[in-house]
């Protein structure tokens, strides 16, 4: 039998009576991390000699003890988890359990990312499979593209620093305001741009390899016009069959209406697509209608689509909902025409974001308080036949006001876990004064704040000052991430920002 050296054991026998080489030190990797309500952790062991046993010695959540699954529930605290080798020696992993609202510091160590002294703003975020944040706006009169990784490290494959400019277009300012991804880790990333005379419908590809794709549009880029006067995009959807559609707005004679573009997956017009088989649709939402602008849109079952925008209607802003076939003709079992205005009372309503969940649309924006005279965040909730869901609120739509009274609140960006709660960004202010802070705020799946939310019912933002949220995204229900622009110490300039919060 093999020696045992005096009082330090240099190695343990195994079955065959031979001797087996000394374990290392056993650890927890990491040994202290942050989660928030209701996610789960696996306690990854390095060393010592399995199996592992795992117990909670303190704090909130519940260990399994074979596999070292940790599960959160809905309990602000620390739990401290004592992991134990088959040989005795044991290490502890400290697990701090962080409320909903408050910043993810396991993103860029602190919750959030400024660009400074980078000037400009993000529009648009999009989260890939593997946790990467990419998020479009614009820079200096150019398409803005960065990207970071779960860790908010920026990703290489966009730039050498995560981040790079996109001239598009000619004269004016180039402006991203939507993205998707493609296959292949691509995007298409669509918005406005120039054309030297007027501004256009404005789209680009971005290959997997990071760089524009020669075989879309010319260049990797497209501008479209209609009439020759201003037009934009401020929404995108992809068809099943690869198909891009642009939603935003046209300029014909002296109205602004709702417009439509569809694309074939080269980057042509697609003459398939509208009445006039040019692949490009403007649709007024009612007579006299101006300005009318699509301002989101969300994809359903077979390829159709259904667009929100605003609509200046009598002297007053509307929610204006129309729903299409897959071709781009309106669905004329919907509404009047394919069309539907939501009026509520003699209010001003101003849509700005739509999503689709569990067979119902979600519509976020602002209403004017005719008695205060500020705005005031607002979440319609519908059913796929533009009626009001009841279980909401009870009306159908929940207003949120800003946490400061002086102050107006606007919904930019909504977000629909999967437990039917409600995430809404935007931004808390004085619009017109040009004074505006950042703003996110949490609904129940009644419509009802939720007070637990942040700092009762809001995020702190304690770093950000001045700015705003234009777009949110999650994975799961664990954290959400936006994206949008704050005001740079620095340079005293808009400058792009994202974050993510538990």
């Amino acid at each position: 039998m093999p020696e045992i050296g005096g009082e330090r054991q240099v190695g343990i026998l195994n079955l065959n009576n031979s001797l087996v080489a000394p374990t290392p030190d056993m650890i927890a990797d990491p040994g202290e991390l942050t989660i928030g309500f209701f996610q789960h952790t696996v306690i990854q062991v390095m060393g010592g000699r399995m199996p592992y046993k795992f117990a909670k010695e303190s704090g909130p959540g519940e260990i399994d003890p074979r596999v070292g699954l940790f599960s959160a529930d809905d309990e602000v605290g620390t739990a401290v988890i004592r992991v134990t080798d088959t040989l005795g020696d044991s290490t502890t992993v400290t697990i701090h359990i962080e409320r909903s609202g408050v910043h993810d510091i396991n993103y860029n160590g602190n919750g959030s990312i400024n660009y400074s002294p980078m000037e400009g703003m993000f529009k648009a975020l999009e989260l890939t499979n593997d946790n990467h944040f990419v998020s479009v706006g614009t820079s200096e009169g150019d398409f803005l593209v960065a990207i970071t990784d779960r860790l908010g490290e920026g990703d290489d494959w966009m730039g050498d620093d995560g981040d790079i400019t996109i001239p598009v277009g000619v004269g004016g300012v180039a402006e991203a305001k939507d993205v998707i991804l493609s296959d292949g880790y691509g995007l298409y990333i669509a918005g406005v741009a120039g054309s030297g005379t007027s501004n256009d419908f404005a789209m680009i590809k971005i290959d997997g390899q990071g760089t524009l794709d020669d075989s879309f549009g010319a260049g990797g880029k497209i501008l479209t016009d209609f009439v020759g006067d201003d037009d934009g995009a401020n929404a995108m959807i992809a068809q099943g069959d690869g198909k891009i559609i642009l939603g935003g707005y046209a300029k014909i004679g002296p109205n602004m209406n709702s417009a439509l573009a569809r694309y074939t997956p080269e980057g042509e017009l697609d003459t398939d697509f509208g009445p006039l088989e040019n692949g490009k649709v403007v649709i007024p939402v009612a007579p006299g209608a101006s300005p009318d602008i699509i301002t989101s849109m969300i994809r359903l079952e077979d390829d159709e689509f259904m667009t929100v925008g605003k609509a200046l209607i009598d002297g007053k802003q509307r929610v204006a909902l129309m729903k299409f076939n897959a071709d781009g003709t309106p669905d004329v079992s919907f509404g009047v025409g394919g069309r539907m205005i939501t009026a509520i009372g003699a209010r001003d309503v101003t849509a700005t974001k739509m999503v689709y969940a569990e067979g119902r649309l979600y519509v976020t924006g602002y209403i004017r308080n005719n008695t205060s005279g500020k705005d005031e965040i607002i979440v319609l909730k519908y059913k796929l036949d533009g009626s009001f869901d009841e279980t909401f609120s009870e009306d159908g739509w929940a207003v949120v006001r800003s946490p400061l009274p002086q102050y107006s609140a606007y919904g930019f960006s909504i977000l629909v876990m999967t437990n039917g709660v409600v995430t809404i960004g935007g931004a808390m202010g004085n619009l017109a004064a040009g004074t505006k802070f950042p703003l996110m705020t949490r609904l129940r799946s009644n419509g009802r704040i939720n007070l637990d939310y942040g700092t009762t019912g809001f995020v702190d933002f304690p770093d950000a000052g001045e700015g705003m949220i234009f777009d949110l995204d999650a994975l799961d229900n664990s954290t959400v991430s936006y994206t949008g622009y704050m005001i740079s110490d620095e340079t005293g300039e808009n400058t792009p920002m994202m974050g993510r919060v538990w």
